[in-house]
């Protein structure tokens, strides 16, 4: 009976996306889908996005709260993919399945291979090696059933000491972040994946994590720009951000009509699903209840309330103790009227839509395999060569032709290392870290940026110190004097 209405409901889904009803109005399109017959229940459990973890039996859970979308985290990736194959089988409606993979699945999943950072890929010059990383990102999702990437990151680091974007984002420069941020999408539109920039309307002028707790901002065109650039271009979805505007909203943005309502879907005119961060992070359960804070998320304008963690006691907190408290909390302000009915039945059509995508189906036992191809690791290596800078060679020491010139390779900067560089002469030292550490270094001594600690960092650095490529990358942030 259960494929019986997956399929009916898959043939509905087709007429709703069908070129012959692009015309209808939105109201139009709700009365002639599944929106019509579905119960107010079915539609409530359409907004959530929770954490799919096989060890967790999600499959009660999924099925009493109408659960409309997952996502994936780090864990077994083989055994997630056999969850979430059964799953598709058997939900009535299929789950939107999302993932956040800001550069790659490695970033969430262990053993899969990892790709520059963000702000490594800011130094790049080449901008057809950016969009072939988001094609890259969405084969990559394809393969493990993935419809959405919350990607890409578009806040712009204005603030060197921020402590939760820094290298997630392509540096301070609003035109580079907004246009890097561009190729990842049209990459990952190439591949059918939906993608979904974040964090609106901007996270990168903070001092405080999010995740820990509330981190105060003020409203900035820079910040605003790369957003309203990727929404003219067709992004998807957009992220919102837990941050607090004192001099716009009371609200925290994420939970701000002023934000969400009045700016991004207003004065920008976006169109697409508003995915909330996680909303069981303490930016905001410091300060509202589970119930406030779904109630809140909805009103200002978020179509997918998600929820996410990887560790085992979270993720069970989020299963019978959050959820079902915004389940209900919603269902009371709709039977109430304190919510619409009749927004929640053009939320809910969106979301719909966005799952008429058919993601491929393999066998998990191949998956890695899959994954880690030789092209994989060959555009890795193209990525870190063209990301490595020359930030000063003041004496002309690389390519090195002394086989007595002093190299040393950093990954920080501590107080004993500080005077032992500043008391040397004519070092070549190769950093494999953030590029806001060089104020650090004393010394007029040729400086060459690595930015990561992985061998392929490694590998391009000597490549350079030998002569053998050009370091052909730019400094994708402006230094602090000190």
């Amino acid at each position: 009976m259960k494929t019986f209405l997956l399929i009916v409901f898959s043939v509905l889904l087709q007429k709703i996306v069908a070129s012959p009803v692009d015309h209808m109005s939105l109201e139009e399109k709700i009365v002639a889908s599944p929106v019509d017959h579905m119960s107010v229940e079915e539609k409530i459990g359409q907004l959530f996005i929770i954490p799919l973890s096989p060890k967790h039996d999600p499959y009660d859970v999924i099925e009493k709260y109408h659960i409309g979308g997952v996502i994936l985290k780090g864990d077994d990736l083989i055994a997630q993919m056999k969850c979430l194959q059964a799953l598709q089988k058997t939900v009535k409606i299929p789950l939107l399945c999302c993932v956040d993979a800001e550069n790659g699945l490695a970033q969430r999943i262990p053993g899969v291979c990892q790709f520059p950072k963000n702000l490594t890929l800011g130094a790049i010059n080449d901008c057809e090696l950016i969009y072939e990383l988001g094609k890259e990102m969405g084969r990559q999702c394809n393969i493990i059933g993935a419809h959405v990437n919350f990607a890409p990151v578009v806040d712009v680091n204005s603030n060197p000491k921020n402590p939760i974007i820094h290298m997630r984002a392509f540096g301070d420069d609003p035109t580079k972040v907004a246009k890097f941020g561009e190729l990842i999408m049209q990459g990952l539109h190439d591949r059918g994946v939906l993608s979904a920039c974040k964090h609106f309307p901007g996270h990168g002028d903070v001092s405080i994590d999010s995740h820990i707790a509330l981190p105060i901002a003020k409203l900035d065109k820079n910040a605003l720009y790369p957003f309203k650039h990727l929404v003219e271009k067709g992004v998807h979805g957009v992220m919102s951000a837990h941050l607090a505007l004192p001099e716009i909203s009371d609200l925290p943005a994420s939970l701000s009509p002023k934000v969400l309502q009045d700016i991004l879907l207003g004065e920008m005119g976006f169109e697409g699903l508003i995915f909330s961060d996680a909303l069981n992070m303490k930016a905001l359960s410091k300060h509202f209840s589970d119930e406030e804070i779904a109630v809140l998320a909805f009103d200002a304008g978020t179509s997918c309330l998600l929820y996410g963690d990887h560790i085992a006691p979270n993720i069970e907190k989020i299963l019978h103790e959050s959820l079902p408290k915004a389940f209900f909390a919603l269902k009371n302000a709709f039977i109430s009227g304190r919510l619409s009915l009749k927004t929640l039945d053009q939320r809910v059509l969106k979301i719909l839509e966005k799952k008429k995508m058919q993601a491929t189906i393999i066998d998990p036992e191949t998956i890695y395999d899959r994954l880690n191809t030789d092209d994989a690791y060959q555009l890795k290596k193209r990525l870190y060569r063209a990301a490595i800078t020359l930030y000063q060679d003041p004496k002309g020491l690389i390519p090195i032709k002394d086989f007595k010139t002093k190299v040393i390779h950093l990954k920080d900067v501590s107080e004993e290392m500080e005077d032992w560089i500043a008391n040397q002469k004519d070092l070549v030292i190769v950093l494999y870290g953030s590029p806001y550490l060089i104020p650090k270094i004393r010394g007029d001594h040729t400086i060459l940026v690595a930015y990561e600690d992985d061998p392929a960092c490694f590998e391009a650095a000597l490549e350079v110190l030998s002569g053998s490529c050009l370091a052909e990358g730019k400094l994708p942030v402006h230094l602090p004097l000190n």
